[in-house]
């Protein structure tokens, strides 16, 4: 079963099921059919849970979880029914509504065993379940046993009743590698890009931004990629530079050639404004992780990267959809803005490996310190995903 719907060519075909958007209400709607309730809650808590909120008291209160509750024709006096999301049933925007993040456990933690709280799972929708009675019991042993979200690593999720082809979907699966981190669809355009108080503290604690007007000033500066590493950017583009005019036509460039990219690198890094020694201390560093991505697979035998620029386009177009769930913008200005980031890698790369390859080379140098550790190992392993899965995006939509 393909992330792009019923099989890898939907998108191409157009088949796609967006009653059943990903593959996690694909799952409980196949549960469901089978009459399997503890698989049904498994499901559940291997995933995140999404719950309304008023968002006027979480503004004042981000403390406290002010849950809304829904009504139900029909329910007894006093009875309040809890909807709860999966990632993909996140419904259109609603003014005074948002939403936040819960697991299986929270949930049997605050209602099970309650006679006055009904849950309702996706409701309307085929993968919907009601439990007007939640078992705290067994709830909390199936949410105990189960691998909570963040220790399950990396998900490819595909939303599919989001963009699936053309300028939108591109730009999106440039800022694929972040989604599989955060366990969100690549093509998401719905309300929320983890959750609401998420969303706020990204955006507050990696970029500083507090109100949209400071959101803009960094989407602009992502845009002209002024947050690339400069030392280790302009090394490469002293390299780039020697393959493209100082080499001979079909010349390799060579161990020899080294001493002429120092001496590059130091030009055009005092040109720049950027410090010689740190930018010629950063070929080295280079050099040894293009070697062992060329064994890694990341980049071909004789690859090389030519420029981080990846790097913050990736990171803008996250930042773009972390604002709308930010409440900062709507999904009208991403689906606006977005493309114009999907052009710029168009510009900079010339194919999905190599694009990859790029951010994946700047991650490493901005977080992995040579030591080939855990953000080495995770970074091929979302650049091997990406590439070979053939339910990633990157094997449906074409980079040029």
């Amino acid at each position: 079963m393909g992330i792009y719907g019923w099989g890898a060519g939907a998108a191409r075909t157009g088949a796609r099921d967006p009653w059943l958007p990903t593959v996690i209400e694909r799952q409980l709607y196949e549960a469901k059919e089978r009459g399997d309730t503890e698989g049904y809650l498994r499901i559940l808590a291997e995933n995140e849970l999404l719950l309304d909120m008023d968002q006027e008291l979480t503004d004042e209160d981000p403390d406290t979880v002010h849950h809304v509750y829904a009504e139900r024709p029909g329910d007894p006096p006093g009875i309040r029914t809890l909807e709860v999301r999966t990632r993909g049933d996140i419904v259109p925007r609603r003014s005074d509504v948002v939403v936040d993040r819960v697991v299986l456990k929270t949930l049997a933690e605050w209602f099970g065993d309650s006679e006055k709280v009904v849950i309702e799972v996706n409701p309307g929708a085929p993968s919907g379940m009601r439990f007007p009675h939640p078992d705290r019991a067994a709830w909390a042993r199936i949410g105990k046993e189960a691998v909570p979200p963040p220790e399950r690593g990396e998900l490819l999720l595909t939303d599919a009743a989001g963009p699936l082809d053309g300028p939108v979907a591109h730009a999106l699966a440039c800022s694929a590698h972040l989604a599989l981190r955060n366990r969100t669809p690549w093509n998401g355009v719905r309300d929320a890009y983890t959750d609401y108080l998420g969303d706020l503290n990204i955006l507050r604690r990696d970029w500083g931004v507090t109100s949209p007007a400071e959101a803009d000033e960094v989407i602009e500066s992502l845009h002209r990629t002024r947050y690339v590493p400069h030392e280790a950017e302009a090394a490469l583009l002293a390299r780039k530079a020697i393959v493209d005019f100082g080499l001979e036509p079909g010349e390799a460039f060579e161990p020899h050639h080294i001493y002429q990219w120092y001496q590059a690198t130091a030009k055009l890094a005092q040109d720049a404004g950027v410090d010689v020694r740190q930018a010629q201390e950063a070929i080295a560093r280079i050099r040894r992780y293009e070697e062992r991505f060329r064994a890694d697979g990341v980049l071909p035998p004789d690859g090389m990267v030519h420029t981080l620029a990846a790097w913050d386009f990736c990171r803008g177009i996250t930042v773009i959809r972390v604002c709308v769930g930010a409440r900062f913008c709507d999904t009208d200005f991403l689906t606006e803005t977005v493309p114009e980031f999907g052009a710029l890698c168009r510009e900079a790369y010339g194919s999905w490996e190599d694009y990859s390859a790029a951010y994946s080379l700047a991650r490493v140098l901005w977080g992995d310190d040579d030591e080939f550790g855990e953000v080495y190992r995770t970074t091929v392993r979302w650049h091997q995903l990406l590439t070979l899965d053939p339910d990633s995006p990157w094997r449906n939509i074409p980079f040029g």
